[in-house]
């Protein structure tokens, strides 16, 4: 998988792994009821915006295991859901994770 320019992560603490973790978890409970994540990586979080990567406990496999989420109001909202080959800087992104993508990239 590629991931395009350097992933930056800043010293914020809404970027921590752990409450990317959490934000990560809620934002698939609505699509994925009940699935637990064994790992979670972190390729950007900055300017509001986080990219992660998410890995599933057991034997599941997720078509699109990129998330992109954006803080609002304190809080991690999705923003949109990728393939694992899926790079920032590709054509055609849908809009919100191409917003996301240059949040994370600027």
């Amino acid at each position: 998988m590629t991931t395009g320019p350097a992933a930056v992560v800043t010293a914020d603490a809404s970027c921590a792994v752990s409450t990317l973790t959490a934000a990560a978890g809620d934002s698939l409970d609505d699509e994925e009821p009940g699935l637990s994540l064994a790992r979670v990586a972190v390729l950007g979080c900055r300017n509001g915006y986080a990219r992660v990567v998410v890995t599933p406990a057991g034997n599941r496999v997720l078509a699109e295991p990129q998330l992109f989420l954006r803080q609002v109001t304190g809080a991690w909202r999705f923003v949109g859901r990728a393939h694992a080959g899926l790079d920032c800087g590709d054509t055609g992104l849908p809009p919100a994770i191409a917003t996301a993508c240059s949040a994370l990239t600027t």
